[in-house]
């Protein structure tokens, strides 16, 4: 991830604020299906440690927007349109 992709954020909660900004990034399509997700570089580009991030990628892992495989790491999943916006639709 070479792009600014995430923004240093305010004072919220930090697990609440790295969930909406990577689950919006996914939903933009600035991460893309199959794209490596990188705690360090999200926690180092949003200003934040990586707990947050970290906790944000299984709350994510659950929703079904990413996957996580051992020794491998943490992956944008590969999702329809039609998917993603079920997926929406019922977290929201």
């Amino acid at each position: 991830m070479s792009a600014q992709v995430f923004k240093q954020v305010p004072h919220k909660s930090l697990r609440e604020a790295a969930l909406s900004a990577i689950r919006q990034a996914i939903s933009r399509g600035d991460l893309k299906p199959g794209q490596r997700l990188v705690e360090s570089d999200i926690a180092e580009q949003m200003g934040i440690s990586r707990a947050p991030v970290r906790e944000a990628l299984r709350q994510l892992e659950t929703a079904g927007l990413v996957v996580s495989a051992p020794h491998r790491g943490t992956f944008v999943a590969e999702v329809s349109a039609t998917d993603l916006w079920e997926i929406y639709t019922l977290r929201a």
